[in-house]
């Protein structure tokens, strides 16, 4: 994993719901079209979903990078990412995402 893949941007990203506490957001797949402090905003089928980051992992692709994330860890606004890295990789070491 890339520290730098926290960092980057997730709107416009293929993202995958590879889990979650609540099983209507499980294998919800699709774009992210916007992102906030504690939701995903994903284009999925047509239809908009708002799925909460709390107690999901999610799968984040682009062209350029892949990163299998605990939404727990990035419960942050998108341009706080950068200022946590610290706390977000330290959380993700720890076994915050467990496959």
């Amino acid at each position: 994993m890339d520290t730098k893949d926290f960092t980057r941007e997730f709107i416009g990203t293929d993202i995958t719901v590879l889990s979650h506490s609540n099983s209507l957001y499980n294998n919800v797949e699709g774009i992210v079209i916007d992102e906030t402090a504690r939701t995903f905003k994903i284009l999925s089928h047509g239809k908009l979903k708002t799925v909460p980051k709390a107690t999901g992992k999610f799968m984040i692709k682009s062209e350029r990078f892949s990163l299998k994330v605990s939404g727990n860890s990035i419960l942050m606004r998108p341009e706080e990412r950068l200022k946590n890295l610290r706390k977000i990789i330290k959380n993700e070491n720890k076994g915050d995402y467990n496959n």
